[in-house]
């Protein structure tokens, strides 16, 4: 399944934490939010880097299809495509283990309610 899909089911399992939060008066203090947001920031720099690494490689990756006999049409033409996985991958692992680790319990995980 891909980010696309995944990402609702992540938010809605979130609201109940962040509407809780928000009546603290700090809501930085919970663990899983300052994931949610340092998750966010990682993924993004790391798909942008992705992203250009695979554009970089692009010329490149057409170049030796044409050289292996495949036509530069077509060798272009699969290019855009590598480049947008390459830019969404990082993100689509971090929405895969954000709903791994929320489809667990429901307790707060807030510094202010432990022990």
């Amino acid at each position: 399944m891909s980010a696309l899909f995944l990402a609702p089911l992540v938010i809605a399992q979130r609201l109940p934490q962040l509407w809780f939060e928000a009546l603290h008066p700090n809501p930085m203090v919970s663990d899983e939010t300052r994931l949610a947001v340092t998750e966010k920031v990682e993924a993004l720099v790391e798909g942008a880097m992705a992203g250009h690494m695979a554009a970089m490689m692009a010329p490149m990756n057409v170049a030796m299809a044409v050289m292996g006999g495949h036509s530069p049409v077509l060798a272009a033409m699969a290019q855009p495509p590598r480049v947008a996985r390459a830019l969404a991958a990082p993100l689509e692992k971090r929405v895969r283990s954000n709903l791994r680790r929320l489809s667990g319990s429901l307790r707060q995980r807030s510094v202010s309610t432990r022990g």
